[in-house]
Formats: structure tokens, C-alpha cells, sequence
């Protein structure tokens, strides 16, 4: 068993690739990203709600219940919201929605099914004596965004919905799946 890197890691160390679901997967990796990715409702063993199972008020069980989908959110600067040509490499607006450069783009969930992506982050390690980089995979997200003009930076919020599989790499991996 390999031991935790002994170098903690920070948002400089990271990067944000957007990836659909064609034979070939469509990318787009992220150069604007504000470093501030954000997961919420990880299980430690799987997506599913725990639920406790008492007896006229006492623990008497516990078991799994009904799929927990976590919670994708980061932003990004932005100098468009779209392209000017429609040719990619186009924008994470783009990309999210299915428009413009990426209008051919196919859903993670397979053709003519509603639009999700995967979304991944790699953690730089190498470089930093750690055997491996990181990457945490979201698969089939659904996305929503929110665009914003800042007078230090006009931003782009994403926020995704996880319904697949989070897969984690670091020289062996971890697969957070519905029970």
C-alpha cells in the first residue's frame, strides 16, 4: 500500500478538462479556471444515503437507501461567452451547453440522450515526487452555468449534478458507484 503523498497539494497543482462522450471523446482543458473546484456528497463507500433503522427509538440497523448525486461547482474567467467562429477550440460555455464549436458534441450518456459530460480534474504528483498525478473523474453531469461581469474578471460558474461514477486514480483506483 502506498503511503499519502508527503507534498499537500493546492489549487496550482490542479487542472479542469471537460470531456463528452464521442467514440473519440471531445476535450476542452480549462486555461481560465480560477482553481476553486468543489465536490460535495461524497460517500465514503458508495452513492447511496445511509439510513438508520431504529426500534421504538433505539439503533437497530443501519442499511442503505435512495442514490446520493453529488454536487460539481468551480468558475472560470472568461473573455467570451462564445466564440467567434464556432470552430474549436471554443468556450467552457460552449462546451457545457452543447452550442457553437461544440454543437456535434455526443452526451457521456450515449447518442440522442440528454447532454451530460464528464468532468475531470488531475492533480499534479509527479513532478512533486508522488508516484503518480491524481485525477478525479465525475462521469454524466448535467450542467448548469451562470455567467457573471466582475470589474476584476467577467466569470462563468459551473455547476453539475454527478450521475455517474466518480473515479478516482492515483496508481490504483477507487470507484464511488451507486450500491
Amino acid at each position: 500500500m502506498a503511503a499519502e503523498s508527503t507534498f499537500w497539494k493546492n489549487n496550482l497543482q490542479g487542472a479542469i478538462t471537460l470531456i463528452d462522450g464521442t467514440g473519440t471523446p471531445v476535450t476542452l482543458a480549462l486555461a481560465t479556471d480560477r482553481g476553486d473546484l468543489k465536490i460535495t456528497g461524497l460517500g465514503p463507500a458508495n452513492q447511496n444515503a445511509p439510513v438508520v433503522m431504529t426500534r421504538r427509538g433505539k439503533f437497530g440497523s443501519l442499511n442503505r437507501g435512495e442514490r446520493i448525486f453529488p454536487q460539481v461547482t468551480f468558475t472560470c474567467f472568461t473573455g467570451n461567452v462564445i466564440g467567434s467562429s464556432g470552430v474549436a477550440p471554443g468556450t467552457p460555455w460552449e462546451f457545457a451547453g452543447k452550442k457553437g464549436a461544440y454543437a456535434a458534441n455526443v452526451s457521456t450518456l450515449g447518442a440522442n440522450r440528454e447532454y451530460t459530460i464528464d468532468i475531470k480534474l488531475t492533480i499534479e504528483g509527479t513532478n512533486w515526487g508522488d508516484t503518480a498525478d491524481e485525477t478525479i473523474t465525475c462521469e454524466d453531469c448535467v450542467v448548469a452555468c451562470e455567467w457573471n461581469e466582475a470589474i476584476d474578471g467577467n466569470i462563468l460558474a459551473i455547476s453539475a449534478q454527478c450521475l455517474g461514477d466518480i473515479v478516482l486514480v492515483n496508481s490504483q483506483t477507487v470507484t464511488l458507484t451507486e450500491a
